[in-house]
Parts: structure tokens; sequence; C-alpha cells
């Protein structure tokens, strides 16, 4: 991607690429409703991304779990702190997850698990109002977090792995199930069995819609990252129910958008 390119032209060449791609590609529905695709940017943009991906000194400060992951809201304060030539394209990144385009396409590919938790036809998912807030992190070694099946403030979680090569494969999130076996209850994480995990590859994207219901919960967590991992890098959209929970900027520049 020539760095001559604006704010709009990026966004608009991301977004069609990215609503292709969630099209044309089958959603899962075990253990509960998610798809992961490779591809999701084109390939000149991404290889720009991995580049202009901010330097750990340029993350506001650490998260808990034991200083091992740092994070930073896409806000117009935390840009502008970045290099010049790379402003215009993280500007149009956070347009691309403002887009009420990209949020149907994937409500749409997850529509069986908001079916479920909502119950609504799966045709009538994207009448579900979802306000968007994208975020960087930086997770390094020793980092980890248990099972969980996210909060329902969250109505769908995203997560764009930002990686060179396939290094890195073994970094992915893992999907759990509860488990009463016994060596899955003298072992971590205690009382659940993998049955899942995506490979964080390049250009690649993990997705579920949260659900927390009596029968289907979006059980997710990761173990912890190995040594010598190198840094975990990931652009993590949530959308969430409550406008008060999600990029101000975005809502405020996009309130129609976001109501439609």
């Amino acid at each position: 991607m020539a760095q001559t390119y604006h704010r709009r032209e990026i966004a608009d060449y991301c977004l069609q690429h990215a609503i292709r791609r969630i099209t044309e590609t089958p959603a899962q529905t075990r253990p509960y409703p998610h798809f992961w695709i490779e591809g999701i940017f084109p390939d000149d943009v991404y290889d720009d991304i991995v580049r202009a991906f901010p330097e750990q000194e340029l993350f506001d400060g650490y998260e808990t779990n034991e200083f091992h992951r740092l994070s930073m809201h896409l806000l117009s304060k935390d840009i502008e702190r970045f290099p010049q030539h790379a402003q215009q394209l993280w500007l149009a990144v956070r347009d691309v997850m403002a887009s009420q385009e990209l949020k149907e396409a994937i409500f749409r590919k997850l529509a069986a698990g908001f079916s479920h938790r909502f119950g609504v036809a799966e045709e009538k998912v994207n009448e579900i109002v979802a306000y968007p807030r994208p975020m960087l992190y930086s997770e390094t070694s020793g980092y980890r977090i248990k099972p969980h099946p996210d909060t329902r403030r969250k109505l769908a979680t995203v997560q764009f792995a930002i990686t060179e090569g396939t290094d890195q494969s073994d970094l992915g999130t893992s999907m759990y199930k509860l488990s009463a076996m016994p060596t899955d209850l003298i072992q971590e994480p205690r009382g659940f069995r993998e049955v899942g995990r995506r490979p964080f590859v390049r250009n690649s994207v993990f997705a579920f819609s949260v659900v927390n219901t009596l029968t289907m919960r979006s059980w997710h967590g990761r173990e912890a990252l190995p040594e010598d991992c190198g840094v975990r890098r990931t652009i993590l959209q949530i959308y969430y129910a409550d406008a008060a929970d999600a990029n101000p900027e975005i809502v405020e520049e996009t309130p129609a958008q976001l109501a439609a």
C-alpha cells in the first residue's frame, strides 16, 4: 500500500475486502457460534499494520495479569502520538471497526448465537444495536486468562492477530467446555476441557458471539504465554450493548449509523 493513500481510501479498500472474506467463510456452531478467517485485511494494508503497530512505550500502561498485558484505546489522543506516516492508517483501521457494514457482516455470520441469546429469528439479528470498542493489546510471556464466557454487556468479541508469519501459531485463544472428567478436574484449567484453538497466524481473525445462558456459554481463555514467544499483538474489537462501554469518539462521530 502506497503511503500516499488517504484515510477514506484505505478504509473503503479494507472494508470491502473484509466483508467479502466474512461473507464467503462458513460459520461454525460448536462449541458455540464463531468463525476464523485468514486474509481478513488486504495483504498490502496488513503489512503496513504490522510495521506500524505501536511500540510498547506508546501504550498508556499495564493492565492486570501481573504486568504481562498492555492495552491502548484507539482514541485520537493515542493515534496522534504515532509516527506521522502511521496516523492515517490507524484512523482508517478505526473507521473500519466503526463501520455498520462490518458489524452487520459479523452479526449475520454469528446469527445462531444471537438468536439463541435473545430469542430472535436469525434474519433479525442485525436489529440488535451494538456499539464497537476497538483496542490494541500487547501481551508477553506469562500472560494468561482463565476460561470465562464474557460479561453479558458484550455482544461479540473479534480478535485480529497482528503477527508476521506462523512462528506464533500456537498463541491463539482457546475454546473450552465444562468437564467433570477426573483428569480435567486435577489439571489446569480445572473443570474445563479445551475443544478448539484457532491458529494465531498472519492476517487472521477469530470472532464469536457472547453467549452466557444455562444451555450455552462461550467459554474461552488462554493458558500462560510461553517463554520466548515474543509479543502477542492484537486488535481486539468488542461490540457492546451500551454506548457507555464503547469508544466515545466512534459513538459521537457515527450516532445515526450506530442507532440504525
